[in-house]
């Protein structure tokens, strides 16, 4: 299997180690995805998601989390998932939100599992519906989320779409 590198841009971007510098951060993190780090495409459509020391960049956001996706990156996917959730960046889409998140959760994505599941159980983006909040906790909690495995706790105590069970709960 082909080691991924540490993106040494993650360095300049946050000035650890050495002097903050996001140009020479951009230029690491473009070395790193050439030699297939999902980690440097993540981080470098973070930047442009969150205008971390550039230009704040919807779509340049995207292009690098689809780069960070086709490269095995899960959290890319979440990423993906939260902006079209929320139209943050892009235009709001609640299908495309889901489907990103549920090809996080295929790559392992606990973020994508519990994103997906809070929005069910808070009603805000999506119809409140406890059933499927519950089935995206249950699969955050077989992923090992702790986060998915206290609302799923919190579903059995407070009786969401089930029976109070305190059983369950714990």
């Amino acid at each position: 299997k082909k080691i991924k590198p540490f993106p040494p841009g993650h360095y300049y971007k946050d000035g650890e180690f050495v002097t903050q510098d996001r140009e020479k951060a951009i230029i690491y993190y473009e070395k790193a995805i050439e030699l297939g780090s999902s980690m440097a495409a993540n981080n470098l459509g973070h930047m442009y998601y969150s205008g971390n020391g550039v230009e704040k960049n919807g779509d340049k956001a995207v292009e690098y989390f689809e780069k960070a996706m086709e490269l095995g990156n899960g959290t890319a996917a979440s990423n993906l998932g939260y902006m079209y959730a929320h139209g943050d960046g892009v235009e709001k889409s609640i299908d495309k939100a889901i489907s990103y998140y549920e090809k996080g959760i295929e790559m392992g994505s606990v973020e994508s599992a519990f994103n997906t599941g809070l929005m069910y159980l808070d009603g805000i983006v999506v119809a409140q519906d406890y059933a499927k909040a519950q089935e995206y906790f249950l699969k955050g909690y077989e992923l090992e989320s702790a986060d998915c495995a206290l609302y799923l706790g919190l579903i059995y105590l407070r009786g969401y779409g089930v029976s109070i069970d305190n059983q369950k709960a714990l």
